[in-house]
């Protein structure tokens, strides 16, 4: 897949839908991206769309893209199988692992694998629980440059809430994981 013509880019930064999107998409823009961990893909345009806006910067082969979504689970608001997520980012040509699970579990299991991470997109909505247990496993996958994005609702409209690399250590330091004996 090629990546954003001209006028796909500046459709995705100046007019995408949900307006705060926009921000995303320029901070993509502004950064050679070579690792994405999404949190919940909804139903992967969003996923698909930043990964166009990757792609204007970073070889394909270059590129990682990790999913992280419950997927086909009962209780779960996604509205996306884990074969579709496949069948609609594979043609991008990216590195792409789909992780089923909720954040905790996921990180718990694949967390060592995804270091080196430029960018953290935690959606809405995210299990707070779960979300906050996986604190712990974030810092061993980003880096000094890393780009944390975690959607909001505040009020009426959504916004990308920026954390910072030293603010997610901080997190994590305060919610230890401990294992059973």
């Amino acid at each position: 897949m090629k990546p954003a013509s001209t006028l796909q880019y500046l459709s995705l930064r100046y007019f995408s839908r949900p307006p705060h999107r926009r921000q995303l998409y320029r901070q993509i823009a502004q950064r050679k991206i070579r690792s994405i961990v999404e949190f919940g893909i909804s139903d992967g345009t969003r996923a698909l769309q930043m990964l166009k806006v990757a792609l204007r910067n970073t070889p394909a082969e270059e590129l990682r893209y990790t999913g992280i979504d419950l997927f086909e689970a009962a209780d779960n608001a996604s509205t996306i199988s884990l074969k579709e997520a496949h069948r609609i980012l594979r043609p991008t040509g990216v590195r792409l692992q789909l992780i089923p699970g909720d954040p905790f579990s996921a990180l718990a299991r694949s967390a060592n694998s995804l270091a080196n991470t430029d960018l953290m997109l935690i959606n809405e909505p995210c299990d707070a629980a779960s979300l906050e247990k996986s604190w712990f496993f974030m810092p061993r996958m980003l880096h000094a440059g890393s780009l944390i994005l975690r959607e909001e609702t505040a009020g009426a409209q959504p916004a990308y809430q920026t954390i910072s690399v030293t603010q997610m250590e901080t997190l994590a330091a305060a919610r230890p994981v401990r294992r059973a004996a």
